[in-house]
């Protein structure tokens, strides 16, 4: 372990900024190209899937449905609000400089196709490649990276759909997931504005959608969309690399008939993974390096040394009165001082703030939530371990509170979860009310 920390140090030390901006866009390019042709060589295992869950395709209309209902939000009752944050700006600069040095470097000063004085941002290059492939498609305009932001809360409802159905093999429960999900203010509210967390959103939804598939179909080609999916996830934000722990656990979770039997059988897949040692095996190992490892070195660095801007802040206790003056990025105080307030958020304690979480939504959350723990245990317990992970390791972060700024968009990363709850509930409530009606 301390040879691998000195390397990373060695590796970083020796590292400039222009090279390892320009390992970022490759990395970030052979993951986005091997989900991309990963995805293509799985849709057939994915079709048959559907298949043989006897999926109806009138559910498609029913969802096109509620993104369009969504949309219509978005267009209509939305007030559009950009720049909220300054971090909004630096990914659109960032984007730009991506498509035209290969370098999404933070610009002080330069021009649109030379910067002078630069430095990296303390995120990842995820949401700028995104912004950038708007730039690519749409031109250069600020239009182009909130549509693309727009673009990606419309797809996410639709993953959220499909995760739900393939976890209860119900078009109800699919369906009221994706409509709770579609309604949710966290969502409408945080759709547009350019925030990383959207990306990450998005990212961790397609990942648990192809780790999912694999539990169906277990070949190198679901394999690789669903791993080029979570190399893909990381370079979305810096604490996106707890999926990387997260979703083998959550695999283990839902595979098998048992967390027991689903272990032993992943240790013998890895064995013979490596054991068979051919050549599309040891492909899949080469690219996934490649893709993975810049952001591996950057996040070491970043965790161990950036500040992430909490000097002169303060964390109010949201349980009491008081307050912390940061010390570190995350800490067990942190996660005590901001628990109730993201607590609280579930009651929609702070619509006056601009806040908002009906509490109906919340109801129906933990009603399935309790329901799920009944009939579908494993998928209860995955469900349940995805959202406690996100939800305590954003609140152990200084500046996790819903209350602090605008912070209230870091619930987008478990408002997937919590849909999916809702979503599973209203669907046993329809079926217990059409067996009244019988």
């Amino acid at each position: 372990m301390y040879f691998v920390l000195n390397m990373l140090d060695i590796i970083q030390s020796i590292s400039s900024i222009g090279s390892q901006e320009i390992l970022f866009a490759i990395g970030i390019i052979v993951s986005a190209l091997g989900l991309a042709v990963s995805a293509i060589f799985s849709f057939s295992d994915i079709s048959s899937i559907f298949k043989r869950l006897k999926f109806r395709n009138a559910s498609i209309l029913l969802l096109l449905a509620v993104v369009f209902v969504f949309l219509m939000f978005e267009f209509t009752v939305i007030k559009s609000t950009q720049r909220i944050f300054f971090d909004d700006v630096i990914y659109q600069s960032q984007a730009l400089y991506l498509i035209r040095t290969g370098q999404a470097v933070m610009c002080n000063y330069g021009t649109p196709f030379q910067c002078f004085t630069d430095y990296m941002f303390h995120e990842p290059i995820g949401t700028a490649f995104n912004i950038a492939i708007g730039y690519t498609v749409f031109g250069v305009n600020q239009a182009a990276a909130y549509n693309v932001q727009l673009a990606l809360a419309a797809i996410c409802i639709v993953i959220v759909f499909f995760i739900s159905f393939l976890l209860f093999k119900d078009h109800n429960a699919a369906l009221f997931s994706a409509i709770f999900f579609a309604l949710s203010p966290t969502l409408l509210v945080w759709a547009k504005p350019v925030t990383s967390d959207l990306e990450m959103m998005f990212y961790a939804s397609l990942s648990i959608f192809f780790m999912i598939v694999f539990t169906y179909r277990k070949n190198i080609k679901t394999l690789s969309a669903f791993a080029f999916s979570v190399v893909l996830l990381a370079y979305m934000k810096i604490n996106a690399l707890i999926y990387i722990l997260l979703l083998p656990m959550l695999f283990i979770i839902i595979d098998g008939e048992g967390i027991a039997k689903s272990v032993k059988d992943s240790l013998h897949r890895i064995v013979m993974f490596f054991k068979s040692n051919n050549t599309a095996n040891m492909l899949l190992i080469l690219f996934l390096v490649i893709g993975l490892m810049p952001e591996i070195f950057f996040s070491y660095s970043e965790l161990r040394s950036a500040p992430f801007g909490y000097e002169n802040a303060q964390v109010q206790y949201s349980c009491g009165v008081g307050a912390i003056v940061p010390h570190s990025k995350f800490s067990t105080q942190y996660l005590i001082a901001n628990l109730c307030a993201n607590l609280y958020f579930w009651a929609d304690k702070f619509k006056s703030q601009g806040i908002f979480q009906p509490v109906l939504f919340t109801a129906f959350s933990i009603l399935g939530a309790a329901m799920m723990a009944v009939y579908k245990k494993r998928e209860f317990f995955m469900i349940a371990v995805w959202f406690l992970a996100i939800f305590i390791s954003y609140t152990a972060f200084y500046a996790g509170a819903v209350t602090y700024g605008s912070d209230w968009r870091f619930m987008l990363g478990v408002i997937a979860q919590a849909s999916i709850f809702a979503g599973f509930g209203a669907a046993r409530i329809l079926k217990f009310v059409r067996y009244l009606m019988r």
